[in-house]
């Protein structure tokens, strides 16, 4: 796994290893993982497809309740309906900029013009996501010979940077109780 660590907050790096560590980093499956919930998402066409959602223990916030809110995810804008969509949702500042363990993550097979995502009984506060078109099915995001990224990918709030990762203060927003859906193009 790799991790990008600066002593200020400003970093410099290209966008494909940005990118690169968002595959890697927050959609691969690590040994601290436990699976908490397994619910269907809904695609476009009203068919169920499976998605394990999964929450890291070392990133939750003391004293946080995991009841009171959902967030959705409607993912659209890829080419073919092949593969699956990765999301990585944190809950901190210094994961999302660390590239560190995911608050909780999720996948969904690609089968329609738009796939949801439901992370439910999120505690309510201040979340930044990443979102990438796994088109093959191999569990990373792939890059041409300049490392650069042949799959889709978004961050939360259309966050973008043309030499790096966006930073959580370009992509977090605020999740209040009840239910909060979100569109996620990669257009």
């Amino acid at each position: 796994m790799t991790h990008f660590k600066s002593p200020t907050k400003i970093r410099k790096f290209t966008l494909a290893a940005a990118i690169a560590a968002l595959a890697l980093g927050a959609c691969a499956s690590t040994p601290d993982k436990t699976e908490v919930v397994e619910t269907p998402a809904v695609t476009k066409t009203e068919t169920i497809t499976p998605e394990v959602v999964s929450e890291n223990s070392a990133t939750a916030k003391p004293g946080m309740v995991d009841t009171s809110s959902t967030l959705i995810l409607k993912v659209s804008g890829y080419e073919a309906r092949t593969g699956q969509i990765m999301v990585a949702v944190y809950n901190t500042e210094e994961g999302f900029d660390s590239e560190g363990a995911p608050f909780r993550e999720a996948k969904s097979a690609v089968d329609s013009a738009q796939t949801l995502i439901t992370f439910g009984n999120l505690p309510a506060g201040d979340y930044a996501f990443k979102v990438f078109h796994d088109v093959n099915g191999n569990g990373k995001l792939d890059t041409n010979a300049f490392g650069m990224p042949t799959e889709k990918y978004a961050f939360s709030l259309d966050a973008s940077d043309p030499f790096s990762a966006p930073e959580w203060v370009e992509s977090y927003f605020s999740l209040e109780k009840g239910e909060d859906v979100r569109n996620v193009s990669f257009d």
